[in-house]
Order: structure tokens, then sequence, then C-alpha cells
């Protein structure tokens, strides 16, 4: 049986994340590459665009609305450019947004309506290995929910808040959390290498003993 594709998408940014979740509907099946348009003025983002032979544009298409617009942009530029796309909202697109610390509301009223999900998803995402957690705007329809869904279970896994003020805590936990492991990583293969190891050894320990506690942690959860 086909998996139903996600329509049309725009990906508004073109960056690491939303290569990130390119990749993953490219890979899973969920799109061709001709219904994905990358909208990014950046020289990097259009080499890529162009390898992966998706569109590409520099500024919003003057074509058929997407089923679907990702704004994968930084948090300050944002709010200057959502407001170029509220003829977009009102054609009944789907509006996702994956900017930290700018609200469900805030992104309705530079709209102007529209159905709208705030995200949160984290770098893992890169290798498939995410975690995303969503908030629905008002209004937003189950097939549009599930919409939402598809899109960033292709890089991970999903869950769902209620109180878009979770996002703050989420933001901290596992958005900020690879960074913070990251660190942890470092400073253990440091202590490695003055403890007498080479570094390739240290490194290796590490990687393993993160992976296989985080395997072991998943597996008594499964358990409870």
């Amino acid at each position: 049986m086909t998996t139903p594709t996600l329509g049309k998408i725009w990906v508004v940014g073109f960056g690491q994340m939303g290569q990130a979740l390119v990749r993953g509907w490219l890979d899973q099946g969920l799109c061709a590459p001709a219904d994905i348009t990358a909208i990014d003025p950046s020289g990097p983002a259009v080499q890529q665009a162009k390898a992966w032979g998706v569109n590409w544009a520099a500024t919003q298409p003057a074509t058929d609305w997407p089923h679907v617009v990702l704004f994968a942009l930084k948090p300050q530029t944002l709010l200057g450019i959502v407001p170029d796309y509220h003829a977009v909202a009102r054609a009944g697109s789907l509006c996702i947004s994956i900017a930290a610390g700018t609200t469900i509301s805030q992104l309705r009223t530079a709209l102007e309506g529209g159905a709208v999900v705030r995200a949160m998803p984290n770098t893992p995402a890169q290798i498939r290995q995410g975690m995303t957690v969503c908030c629905a705007g008002p209004g937003l329809l189950p097939a549009q929910q599930q919409l939402a869904e598809r899109l960033f279970m292709a890089v991970g896994a999903v869950a769902w808040v209620e109180d878009e003020e979770q996002l703050n805590a989420v933001t901290a936990l596992s958005g900020s959390g690879p960074a913070y492991l990251f660190y942890l990583a470092e400073a253990m293969v440091e202590a490695g290498v003055k403890l007498g190891l080479s570094h390739t050894l240290a490194q290796q320990l590490t990687q393993q003993t993160l992976a296989g506690a985080a395997a072991l942690a998943a597996a008594r959860q499964a358990t409870q």
C-alpha cells in the first residue's frame, strides 16, 4: 500500500533543521522533491536544494499555495518574515513554526489568523533520532494535527502538550539537552586522556557509555 504524501510544502529557512526535516521526508518517501520548495536566499541553501532536486526560491513563490508552510527561522528574524505569508494562512495552509520563544498568539497575529502549530524539535533530528514537542493553535483540525505529527515523526519521536507554557520547559530539557550532553562527553574524554588513555579510546568509551546508558534507560522505562 502506498503511503500518502504530505502534499506541497514550503520550508521558509533552509538551515540545518530545515534540511534535516526535508531529508527525513525524502528518505521516507513522504514527499517527492518536486513537492518541496526551500525559501532561503543564502548560497548554501541554494546549493543544497539543487543537490536534492527540490524547488528553490529567494522569497515567497507566486505559485499555488502549499498544504504546509514550515517556518524554520531563527526567533530574531521570524516575526519580520511571517507577515508576508498571511495570504497563505488565509487560504488554508497549515503554518508551523519551530522557533523558540515566539508564541502561537504572536504567530496568528502576524498571519492574521489561520491554522498554526508551534513545535520544538532538537538537533538529533539530523540523524532521525530527534524529539519534537508540538502545541496546537486554536481551531486546529484533527487532520491538520495528524499532518504536523507525520512531518516530525520522519525525524524521530513526537509528543504534544496542551499548555503552550510547557514549551519553555521542553526547550530547556530536550531542545538544549543535547548541547549539555556534548559538553559532558567532551569532559569525559578529557578526563580519560588525563588518566592515561588515548584520545581514540577515551572517545570510544565515552560515546558507547552514553549510548548504552540511554538504551538501558529506555529499556527500563519500557518494563515499568
